[in-house]
């Protein structure tokens, strides 16, 4: 599990500080509009930035290991190469996944980033050059990361047309309009 211990964050800490390996938690399912429905096989947008990747490769992850049969697409935006997580994750499952699309965002490549093969577009995620790839009225929008990138993003999401239930995301942090 990756998780920051934020400053104030009571479960964060309480996970970070005072949880040993092998102790035994209690946790619940899901709740509120942040997740994922695998019943249903629906085409599916996974978009992030930085480390809002997280609740996104589980959701990848769960799409795997259902056998979904839409469309998935994973776009994540990130500084560059060095502080890009999970590609080597990611790049896997693409590998074993023929329904998954892949496009990333590097803000600054690195001299060692390789165009085409570790991002493919530099600067921000804009998504009006992908448009006729990714809107589909049958399609869900999940989406997390900071909170400026989300508001940017959903501006973009509805300039393309997509209905807002249609729009899924989770803030770190307090919970934000969008």
């Amino acid at each position: 599990m990756l998780l920051n211990a934020r400053r104030g964050g009571t479960v964060s800490n309480y996970l970070h500080h005072k949880l040993q390996e092998g102790d035994i938690i209690r946790v619940s399912p899901p709740r509120g509009d942040f997740f994922l429905d695998v019943e249903s096989n629906t085409p599916v947008a996974l978009i992030s930035a930085g480390v809002g990747q997280t609740p996104m490769l589980s959701m990848l992850n769960t799409l795997y290991l259902s056998q979904h049969k839409a469309s998935v697409y994973w776009l994540h935006a990130s500084e560059n190469g060095r502080v890009h997580a999970f590609s080597n994750e990611v790049a896997t499952i693409a590998e074993k996944m023929p329904n998954l699309n892949s496009h990333i965002w590097y803000r600054e490549p690195t001299e060692q980033d390789v165009r085409g093969i570790d991002y493919h577009t530099q600067g921000l995620m804009d998504l009006a050059n992908h448009q006729s790839m990714i809107f589909d009225n049958d399609m869900h929008y999940y989406f997390c990361g900071p909170v400026q990138f989300m508001q940017y993003l959903s501006r973009q999401l509805i300039t393309m047309g997509v209905k807002t239930e249609k729009m899924h995301y989770e803030c770190f942090g307090p919970h934000k309009i969008i």
